[in-house]
């Protein structure tokens, strides 16, 4: 019996190391979907305030809006797209939050600007967060389920060994 005990915990040792690397792998390509979405929709909006730059640069002051920041600059700008993920303080709710910001640089012919767009991250973490739980759960539901149908089966299997074992050691000469 210490051998088929030893053989189902291999068993369900083997399935959670697979069962991990398959999460972490789960996990980051989940989440580099994600950043890829949320890249084509920065891209999305940087077009749209470029085709409405006029309405949004009023003058040589740095203007906010809601998610888009204008900087005047004194030097040449490039307009090369970068990516990259940062917070920022939300004053209403007095947390940070997460953020992916696009930064640009434009030149409309009336001076050089720096534009930085964030799009929230929130309901992207969320959404990985929840489906982590949701692979934690199941992979514990099967290695629970794994353990306990290998004591199953084992047991129906080798039933009728072990009560000839003990009518074996029952046995008096």
């Amino acid at each position: 019996m210490n051998l088929l005990t030893k053989t189902s915990l291999l068993i369900t040792t083997v399935a959670l190391f697979i069962l991990m690397i398959g999460g972490v792998i789960f996990f980051e390509i989940t989440k580099s979907l994600i950043n890829k979405q949320v890249d084509k929709e920065l891209i999305s909006e940087m077009h749209h305030v470029i085709r409405s730059f006029d309405q949004l640069a009023t003058g040589n002051d740095t203007m906010h809006y809601d998610k888009i920041t204008i900087i005047p600059t004194g030097e040449q700008v490039t307009f090369t797209p970068v990516f990259k993920d940062t917070i920022r303080y939300n004053d209403f709710e007095g947390i940070f939050h997460t953020y992916r910001v696009l930064l640009f640089g434009y030149n409309p012919g009336k001076g050089n600007y720096r534009v930085e767009i964030y799009k929230s991250l929130i309901d992207s973490n969320i959404l990985i967060e929840r489906v982590t739980l949701v692979w934690i759960g199941l992979s514990v539901v099967l290695i629970i389920t794994i353990y306990f149908l290998n004591k199953l089966i084992f047991k129906r299997t080798w039933k009728d060994f072990f009560e000839i074992l003990h009518l074996a050691e029952s046995y008096d000469i």
